[in-house]
């Protein structure tokens, strides 16, 4: 009876530390927004100071505000409005990044979709290493999004485990 109960504790320990990898891979997935949101923020002063974007923070941001600044009489305006713009979305992705680390599949949805979008253009205007890094960081949400239902069925298992055990 001794070793059935210290082999369910076993296999517990094992399923936790399993949860635990999962569950770091997921938040690791998480941040990676929190990142793309940053550098599409510090693509405001790379841009105006050195002339580079960063090629993991989004692209459509830059493409948007080239298309709108014939319509600024004043240089003021449209720094602004593209500070305005990349702080929104930084905080937008800071969003979506503490809801993926609390493994909401919507979060990680919504962040894939506007990156995806974003890498689709990119490629279109064969800005190659912003789409080859964009491709690297969509596999890596993707992945996070891919984990939580792994992780829902480790805790279902674990769950059902413990129950048997206290029965």
């Amino acid at each position: 009876m001794g070793e059935n109960k210290e082999e369910t504790l076993n296999q517990i320990l094992l399923l936790e530390e399993e949860k635990l990898k999962i569950k770091n891979a997921i938040k690791s997935s998480g941040d990676i927004l929190i990142f793309i949101g940053f550098l599409t923020l510090v693509n405001v002063p790379a841009l105006a100071y050195f002339e580079i974007i960063f090629p993991i923070g989004l692209f459509s941001p830059f493409l948007f505000i080239q298309k709108i600044a014939p319509f600024f009489t004043d240089n003021y305006y449209y720094w602004l409005t593209f500070i305005v713009l990349n702080l929104f979305i930084w905080v937008f992705f800071t969003f979506l990044s503490n809801n993926a680390n609390k493994n909401s599949k919507i979060a990680f949805y919504i962040a894939f979709i506007i990156y995806s979008l974003d890498t689709i253009l990119s490629a279109t205007y064969q800005e190659w290493f912003i789409t080859f890094f964009h491709l690297i960081f969509l596999y890596q949400i993707f992945s996070g999004y891919s984990k939580i239902d792994n992780l829902l069925k480790l805790e279902k298992d674990i769950s059902k485990i413990r129950n048997i055990t206290t029965e």
